[in-house]
């Protein structure tokens, strides 16, 4: 469902950073946790966001007031930097059979009321969500939102140009229906599969939290790229590697008439690894 998937593309979009922003004394917290009980937080100051990725060592910063989002990645020292004005939009959906039911009130979560839906595409059950408009009005979580919806296409558009295809399971599809509408149903508090069993869940949302001087800024020192520098990056690596026909006839060589081939390719082209 969706911010488990969000959390999973946004490891594979970004890694970078930008311009330095003002410190911000104190911040909204909103803490979640996953089906394997690991737990993350959001912190929401009054420009900025931040939010863990799921590894160690790397996190998002998401201006709530413009279109940058940037990627640090603290052990390779880099940040990568993504304008969310240049993404391509993408539609939703493909044409499924899809239905977002109300099903009634739900209970309450981390002190919100919430409404209950349940996701079906032709007539099978893909899960349940449940929702609060009251946790959607908190100052600064609709940015917040909106950038991983961003991350989102994101990363579906790039999957397709590595001629990913669409999931088999018509549930995993579904996901993409209601993620681009969420924000008129209400903050996503919780997300159980179509089994029934527990995907997220917001477990604590804390405003007027003291933070560290200096939880918005970007680091120093960094290596930054951005998108198009990373796009002319892998252009150039798929230049160097071999094609298709120089590996099968590798494959055929003896292992000596291998390596001379393959000390040949380098001495061309010495950036060429093999």
């Amino acid at each position: 469902m969706p911010i488990k998937r969000l959390s999973s593309v946004v490891g594979f979009i970004f890694m970078v950073a930008g311009p330095t922003v003002a410190i911000a004394d104190t911040a909204t917290k909103v803490t979640m946790t996953d089906d394997h009980g690991r737990s993350e937080a959001i912190w929401i100051g009054k420009s900025m966001a931040r939010m863990g990725t799921g590894e160690a060592g790397k996190y998002l910063l998401i201006q709530l007031n413009g279109p940058h989002i940037y990627h640090v990645d603290e052990a390779q020292r880099t940040i990568f930097e993504i304008d969310r004005n240049a993404m391509p939009k993408e539609p939703h959906g493909g044409g499924l059979d899809s239905r977002l039911a109300k099903q009634g009130e739900g209970p309450e979560i981390a002190g919100f009321a919430t409404d209950h839906y349940r996701l079906t595409v032709a007539e099978t059950r893909c899960g349940d969500i449940f929702v609060s408009r009251e946790a959607f009005e908190i100052s600064g979580i609709k940015p917040v939102y909106r950038a991983t919806l961003d991350m989102a296409q994101q990363a579906k558009t790039m999957m397709a140009s590595f001629g990913s295809i669409r999931d088999a399971d018509v549930c995993e599809n579904a996901d993409e229906l209601f993620i681009e509408d969420l924000e008129n149903y209400g903050m996503l508090m919780r997300s159980l599969d179509k089994n029934g069993n527990l995907e997220t869940e917001i477990t604590a949302i804390n405003e007027d939290v003291t933070i560290d001087p200096g939880t918005f800024d970007l680091p120093v020192g960094y290596k930054r790229t951005d998108m198009n520098q990373q796009m002319r990056m892998s252009a150039e690596m798929m230049r160097q590697m071999p094609d298709m026909k120089q590996i099968q006839e590798m494959g055929r060589m003896s292992p000596e008439a291998r390596q001379q081939a393959i000390r040949q390719m380098q001495n061309l082209n010495p950036q060429c690894k093999v």
